[in-house]
């Protein structure tokens, strides 16, 4: 670990330039000269910054040095964010910080930090003409997005049949029971009545044994149809009957499907946890 007399006194790097560059030496965070007393507190913060930066974590240093020139400013503090920002690509904040390093630091390796800046320069005018390049390519993709959409035929509507194909059994069905309990009942009660007319006659003249009312041949043709109009009732009966189940089948079908396509509601994130055997995934925070 680095003690406070390091932070105090410089490390010299030459070729830390190599940073950009990309040859073999690799630049590592400097230690300034303080003219007055190290805090201990900056002191720490510096070093957890030199760590954080040996381990890549680049955020976490440049956060620590960052906090440590907050405690006590140091010139060589802002070679370090400078470099930070550098591995973070960050190249505007890197140019200010290592320029802000020329000017309050002096150093006599001037010509190394100098052609880092400039070389910072040439990524960042990169990166500003890849991004104005990405941004008229989207642009251009949205345009032709709207002319193909302008010419593109309106989608054609739906009819209520596809979009619900429970319909027709349930139409279907409805109507079927509806014709069925209509005949069966029509045909009961129509036949019904034509019977009992028939047999009140034919009790009129059993009870006056034939003495008044209509003839014995009369009688035996009324009674021919009474026999008719019971077969054909019983019959209208079964149609009816036949028409009501096959309605009230349909229709059971068409509610089930209909009940089975409805949309499911949203899965609880305790079903979700038991159902996948996944648990999402916690949102993590610093603590200072």
């Amino acid at each position: 670990m680095t003690s406070a007399s390091s932070f105090c006194s410089p490390l010299r790097r030459r070729g830390f330039a190599a940073v950009l560059v990309a040859v073999s030496l690799v630049a590592s965070p400097v230690a300034a000269k303080p003219k007055q007393r190290p805090n201990p507190q900056a002191v720490a913060a510096f070093e957890e910054g030199q760590e954080r930066f040996s381990s890549a974590d680049y955020e976490g240093a440049l956060e620590a040095f960052r906090r440590a020139g907050e405690i006590q400013p140091a010139p060589a503090l802002n070679y370090n964010i400078g470099l930070c920002y550098l591995r973070l690509e960050r190249y505007e904040l890197a140019i200010e910080s290592l320029e802000a390093y020329l000017r309050e630091a002096d150093p006599p390796d001037r010509a190394d930090v100098e052609y880092m800046i400039e070389d910072a320069r040439r990524k960042l005018d990169e990166q500003r003409r890849a991004a104005e390049e990405a941004e008229r390519a989207a642009a251009a993709e949205e345009a032709a997005l709207d002319d193909d959409a302008s010419f593109a035929p309106a989608p054609p509507e739906r009819s209520t049949t596809a979009s619900k194909p429970y319909r027709p059994l349930v139409i279907a069905g409805g109507t079927l029971l509806g014709a069925g309990v209509a005949v069966g009942l029509a045909g009961g009660l129509a036949f019904g009545l034509a019977i009992d007319q028939r047999n009140e006659t034919i009790e009129a003249f059993n009870e006056s044994w034939g003495t008044s009312g209509p003839s014995l041949a009369e009688v035996l043709a009324l009674q021919d149809e009474a026999h008719r109009f019971e077969a054909a009732q019983f019959a209208m009966i079964g149609i009816g009957v036949a028409l009501a189940a096959g309605g009230a089948v349909a229709l059971g079908i068409g509610l089930h499907r209909k009940a089975k396509g409805a949309p499911a509601t949203a899965l609880s994130r305790a079903s979700w946890r038991a159902g996948s055997g996944r648990t999402p995934s916690p949102l993590l925070s610093l603590a200072f």
